[in-house]
């Protein structure tokens, strides 16, 4: 294989005009591209992130506490990656926890619930 790079020996306007001159070339590139990406007029919502926040019934009802046995049939039933999942964690590593980990990983989640925040670590 050899290498070769393609030449650009002008460019044809919507009106059938052929550009040669590279400094008019250069010129209707960037025009073409300033309107290409540019805002667009039209706002359209994106569905999920803009609509208007939900209205639950239950709404002030507190979040029951987990029973260690939900909190372990959930983590077992995970699959066991060596990646990472989008917050960080490496699901591989729940089966090397001990048994006193568990326990602790179940009040970590009721406090989580309970006081509606996500532990940073």
């Amino acid at each position: 294989m050899k290498s070769s790079s393609p030449s650009l020996h002008g460019f044809m306007l919507s009106n059938g005009e052929v550009v040669k001159d590279s400094e008019k070339m250069c010129e209707v590139a960037a025009i073409h591209y300033e309107d290409h990406c540019k805002e667009p007029e039209v706002y359209r919502p994106h569905p999920y992130t803009d609509a208007p926040e939900v209205v639950w019934d239950n709404y002030e009802e507190k979040i029951p506490p987990c029973s260690f046995e939900e909190v372990v049939d959930v983590v077992c039933h995970r699959k066991k990656k060596k990646s990472l999942d989008a917050h960080g964690i490496l699901n591989f590593i729940f089966n090397f926890l001990p048994l006193l980990f568990w326990f602790l990983f179940v009040k970590i989640v009721n406090h989580s619930f309970s006081e509606g925040i996500v532990p940073e670590m």
